[in-house]
C-alpha cells in the first residue's frame, strides 16, 4: 500500500520537475553605464549553447533605447581585454536545478515540520482530555473539530440504526 502511494507520487512529480528543471540562459548587455538583461529563448538563440549568441553584436541587433549610438570596434585578439568599446556583454543562467531543488526541499521540510507542530498540539490536547486513543478511529476523531465531530458522528449513529432496522426521529419534538 505505502510502496504504491510511494509509486503514485513519484508519477505526479517527475512531469512536474521535468519542466521546473529548465534553466534559462541570460545576457547582460551594457552600453555605456547601463544595462538590460534579455532572456536567451528568442528564434535565433541556439538553445542547446545559448551563451555563444550573447555577444556585443547581439546586443545591438536588438536595437535597445540604452545601446543607441554605441560602436563596437575591431578588436586585437590578443590584446584585447573585452571591455573596449561602448557594448558590453555577459552571459549568465539563474536557478540552476539544484538550487531548485534545495529551495524546494527546504519549503517541504518547513511546511511538513508546521503541520507536524500543529497535529501534535491538537493530539495532546485530544490525549489529556479523552485519554489515549487505542484505534485509527479514535485518532480521526481526535483530530476532528467538535462540530464536525459531532456532524459525522450523528450521520454514523443514523446508517448504523438504519441497518439494524430501528429509525431516529427526524426531529426532536415531532
Amino acid at each position: 500500500m505505502r510502496l504504491s502511494l510511494l509509486i503514485a507520487a513519484l508519477a505526479v512529480l517527475i512531469p512536474v520537475y521535468a519542466g521546473f528543471f529548465s534553466v534559462t540562459s541570460y545576457c547582460k548587455c551594457i552600453c555605456f553605464s547601463n544595462s538590460t538583461i534579455v532572456a536567451l529563448d528568442r528564434p535565433n538563440v541556439d538553445l542547446s549553447k545559448p551563451c555563444l549568441s550573447c555577444t556585443r553584436q547581439f546586443c545591438l541587433d536588438l536595437k535597445l533605447p540604452i545601446c543607441k549610438g554605441a560602436t563596437v570596434p575591431e578588436l586585437d585578439t590578443d590584446t584585447g581585454t573585452g571591455t573596449e568599446g561602448d557594448v558590453e556583454a555577459r552571459c549568465f543562467k539563474r536557478d540552476s536545478p539544484r538550487d531548485q531543488i534545495i529551495v524546494t526541499s527546504f519549503l517541504f521540510l518547513v511546511v511538513g515540520m508546521l503541520l507536524f507542530a500543529a497535529v501534535r498540539a491538537k493530539l495532546q490536547r485530544a490525549i489529556q482530555t479523552r485519554g489515549q486513543p487505542t484505534d485509527l478511529r479514535e485518532w480521526g476523531e481526535a483530530l476532528l473539530p467538535d462540530a464536525l465531530q459531532a456532524r459525522i458522528l450523528g450521520y454514523q449513529r443514523q446508517r448504523e440504526m438504519a441497518a439494524h432496522g430501528t429509525y431516529a426521529p427526524v426531529s426532536v419534538g415531532s
